[in-house]
């Protein structure tokens, strides 16, 4: 477990600072944009053709980019904030980890080659950032059409509360694949607006193909 906590140390303090699947798995999901003509809306991707159908005449025609980055792998597939930063950490072995960070928010996926159960990672986090773990609640959160159930917990980073979400995702026996929402909440212990506004995006856009 000294890989993990080492991985998750890294990982929790990105977020903290920050807040204060293509070719090779490393790169960040490409942007689309949404191009409007006479009020129909297509999506556009970068140096891929669309066939507009239709029939337009001198037609009002408006390019923005899309509000979100869809990032896709191994049958994983989930929409979030274009703006957030990204990074992949392949390095570690029997350790594969992705991250995508807001202001507030940090969503994590997670790739073991053993078998980790959420509540464990989040005591191993813990102990990593030597701070105990405030409370620790059975939670579901739910993913497209998945029910992913695990644990939620408050930890504390200097002055800093983490509110710590981890489920479990469905993955080859042995192994394991874990989903984590970390937020820096408001003042009065509620979620931040971009957490609320995110897990509402995860809900609608998740995909697991078995």
């Amino acid at each position: 477990m000294f890989k993990i906590q080492r991985l998750l140390l890294m990982a929790v303090a990105c977020a903290t600072v920050c807040s204060i699947l293509r070719a090779d798995d490393t790169t960040e999901p490409p942007l689309s944009y949404i191009l409007e003509v006479d009020g129909q809306k297509f999506l556009l991707n970068a140096d891929k053709t669309v066939i507009l159908k239709g029939k337009f005449d001198n037609p009002k025609v408006t390019l923005r980019p899309s509000e979100t980055r869809r990032f896709e792998h191994e049958g994983i597939a989930f929409d979030y904030p274009a703006n957030f930063t990204f990074e992949a950490d392949l390095d570690e072995p029997g350790i594969r980890t992705w991250t995508m960070s807001g202001n507030n928010v940090t969503l994590m996926l997670f790739d073991f080659e053993e078998a980790v159960k959420p509540a464990e990672l989040i005591a191993s986090t813990a102990e990593t950032l030597n701070t105990d773990v405030d409370r620790m609640d059975p939670v579901t959160l739910k993913l497209g059409s998945l029910n992913s159930e695990g644990h939620t917990a408050q930890l504390k980073v200097g002055e800093v509360a983490l509110s710590y979400t981890v489920v479990a995702l469905p993955s080859d026996e042995g192994k394991s694949r874990l989903f984590i929402v970390q937020d820096l909440p408001k003042d009065d212990g509620q979620p931040s607006d971009e957490k609320t506004a995110i897990l509402g995006t995860l809900e609608k856009s998740f995909i697991h193909k078995q």
